[in-house]
């Protein structure tokens, strides 16, 4: 029975060369898509694992807003900083949890 299958497919392949290309092609491209959204989905929640106490990194970001412009978040325009008080707090409530 898969073999009559086959032999069908394969006739088709070559009656209806055009419409077997697209069909092709956007399988191809399906699944490529599909292999670069699940390889940069698993990069996404492998980052940070290289070190033991991965479960211990937080990131702090800062939100400021000037009086006559929008709202700049640090962690998204620029690398991470935040205010030495900031810093000193953080280091201090590390052992608390």
């Amino acid at each position: 029975m898969f073999k009559n299958y086959l032999k069908t497919a394969i006739r088709n392949l070559k009656r209806y060369k055009g419409y077997s290309f697209i069909n092709l092609m956007g399988l191809a491209i399906g699944i490529s898509c599909c292999i670069i959204i699940l390889i940069y989905v698993q990069d996404e929640f492998s980052y940070d694992r290289y070190t033991e106490d991965y479960e211990q990194i937080y990131r702090i970001t800062l939100t400021m807003q000037a009086p006559d412009r929008a709202e700049l978040q640090t962690a998204r325009k620029q690398p991470s900083w935040i205010p030495d008080p900031c810093a000193d707090r953080a280091n201090s409530d590390k052992g608390n949890h």
